[in-house]
């Protein structure tokens, strides 16, 4: 990266980061304050050691500034600032002062073996340059509070992925996608690697590019299970160092004081690109009996602490009822919404399904914190079965959670507001 733009980049984040802790401080102590009395009153757990904590973090920041956040910055912190992920900043800059620092690292080596050259295929070759290689995985920080896991880590491979070229058909590869008519001067990028194939392609009337793939697959997985995954990004640091972050939905049932023992799998692979007279071909070929995957066991403790709030609207066209959890991070939930016979009608919430419903159609929401309005920046909406569809919400933290309310996407006031407690 060209140094100038790095230093712009962290000159921004350092301002980023200065901005939560010295803006608004009484605000932030309020709501926390607020969410702390919504958790008594539900039956939870109390934040008062929570809120301790955030006034001496608060105070550090003011006596150490800002070049001491720049010397502790972590992988979450990092990523603040991407192009194309901007709706992950916000949870970024909380989960870095959050999170708990594990630095677990585990070394293995990559499934499968080499077979005997002589009577290897070209897929064998490429499985066989994968197979046994060294890799470590580094898990730096992890946060969670019962309901969302936030981890990251760092891939160190033994050494740099490879490309192959050669000419010809390559053997031993069942492919799994076919362009015919369609060639790589048109199908790949120019950039990068995929420049380098496609000109390797274009140059000659019938051959092949292998591409190594080592990387961690999308999700943790818990008993065996793959959890979904909410976010995620990605960088090379250098050319044999992978560092990231992800985000996964867990099941419910979870405390503070809990530690959860999850998997995260480590995923190898060899693309196969062909091209001939007739047009291009695609396979992504593993280890038949692991799939090319190694699941790394770690632990990450649970402590976050969440209130949950609800609210209700009846009206003579439809009935929605809201359940939402308000945690250190962000604001998530859901709103359950049935009309009257007429208002909505069944079908996929989406398209032209969508056109065929009356006017007053709610599709999203917002949330409502005093003079602050926030848009959801997830979520989606369900098909509609007997006039009865839901609405995914989530919204970033808000300075003050004093009030909070959801307000229907286009409202000119608070008429249809639905009040959380």
């Amino acid at each position: 990266m060209n140094p100038s733009r790095e230093d712009e980049r962290l000159t921004q984040l350092l301002q980023r980061a200065a901005d939560e802790y010295f803006t608004g401080i009484g605000e932030r102590l309020r709501t926390r304050a607020q969410i702390m009395d919504a958790i008594e009153q539900k039956g939870g757990i109390v934040m008062k050691k929570k809120i301790s904590v955030f006034a001496v973090a608060v105070a550090m920041a003011l006596m150490l500034g800002c070049a001491a956040l720049a010397a502790g910055l972590g992988v979450f912190g990092s990523f603040v600032g991407r192009e194309d992920h901007e709706l992950s900043d916000a949870r970024l800059q909380k989960l870095e002062a959050l999170a708990v620092t594990i630095e677990q690292t585990q070394e293995f080596a990559l499934p499968g073996e080499a077979k005997d050259e002589k009577d290897a295929t070209d897929l064998d070759k490429a499985l066989g340059r994968l197979a046994g290689r060294k890799c470590s995985l580094t898990l730096h920080q992890g946060y969670c509070d019962g309901y969302r896991l936030y981890y990251s880590y760092t891939l160190k491979l033994d050494a740099p992925l490879e490309t192959v070229f050669g000419e010809g058909k390559p053997t031993g590869v069942d492919w799994d996608l076919t362009y015919p008519g369609e060639y790589a001067d048109t199908r790949l990028h120019a950039d990068g690697p995929d420049g380098e194939i496609a000109k390797w392609l274009t140059g000659h009337d019938t051959a092949f590019a292998v591409q190594d793939h080592i990387g961690v697959g999308d999700g943790a997985w818990m008993d065996g299970e793959p959890l979904t995954i909410f976010d995620s990004d990605s960088k090379w640091v250098d050319d044999t160092t992978l560092q990231g972050y992800q985000e996964v939905r867990l099941p419910e049932g979870f405390k503070v004081g809990d530690s959860l023992d999850v998997e995260l799998p480590v995923l190898s692979s060899a693309w196969f690109v062909y091209q001939d007279a007739v047009g291009m071909k695609e396979a992504y070929a593993h280890d038949p009996e692991t799939r090319g995957t190694v699941f790394v066991p770690v632990t990450i403790p649970v402590t976050g602490k969440t209130a949950h709030l609800s609210g209700k609207l009846e009206r003579d066209d439809h009935t929605a009822s809201a359940e939402i959890t308000v945690s250190e991070v962000d604001v998530f939930g859901r709103i359950t919404t049935t009309g009257a016979s007429g208002w909505v009608k069944n079908g996929a919430a989406s398209g032209d399904a969508l056109t065929e419903t009356t006017d007053g159609f709610i599709r999203d929401y917002q949330l409502v914190a005093g003079d602050e309005v926030l848009p959801n920046i997830e979520g989606g909406l369900s098909d509609i079965v007997d006039g009865r569809y839901t609405i995914g919400l989530r919204f970033d933290l808000p300075k003050n959670a004093e009030s909070l309310a959801l307000r229907p996407v286009g409202a000119k006031d608070a008429a249809n507001d639905i009040p959380l407690k």
